[in-house]
């Protein structure tokens, strides 16, 4: 087997020419992606609008309840939650749903972007994958993630 040296420069160069030729494509590409991914976010807020009201609709007396605790944990419990308890789990998994649906987007996007290189040409389409390799691609993400941390770990500690 040969082995072939590539330079940095000559990967660099390539990626350029490659993105300058497929440029409108690559905008479009990225286009889609923040135009979905902008909804997405949109509708996370809109869902979570009633906790952002009952927050911005309490009176000035009540900030200042606030301002009075000081670092106190049990203080500020005892006048946030009455606020928060009842939206707090709609706020959780409509965060933990976008998060998800963004790394599926993200994962979409690299998609559209290897069939642009590979293939020469890329639909908006690509930006949606098959939901079956998004889920092992964020397994392998999380065990990536745990032999990072425990690398981290075992030689910082």
């Amino acid at each position: 087997m040969e082995i072939r040296k590539i330079s940095v420069a000559q990967i660099l160069s390539n990626g350029f020419k490659k993105t300058f030729h497929n440029f409108l494509a690559c905008l479009k590409g990225l286009f889609g992606l923040m135009l979905i991914g902008s909804l997405a976010v949109i509708v996370a807020i809109l869902v979570n609008i009633p906790l952002v009201m009952n927050l911005i609709s309490q009176p000035v007396a009540f900030w200042e309840q606030v301002k009075a605790c000081n670092d106190n944990v049990v203080c500020f419990k005892t006048l946030l939650w009455p606020l928060v308890h009842t939206n707090v789990i709609v706020l959780v998994f409509s965060f933990i749903f976008l998060g998800l649906f963004l790394f599926w987007l993200m994962l979409g996007y690299v998609r559209y972007n290897l069939n642009l290189h590979d293939k020469g040409g890329a639909s908006l389409k690509d930006l949606c994958m098959p939901l079956g390799k998004t889920f092992r691609y964020f397994i392998a993400q999380l065990l990536v993630l745990v032999i990072i941390v425990n690398d981290y770990a075992v030689f910082n500690f």
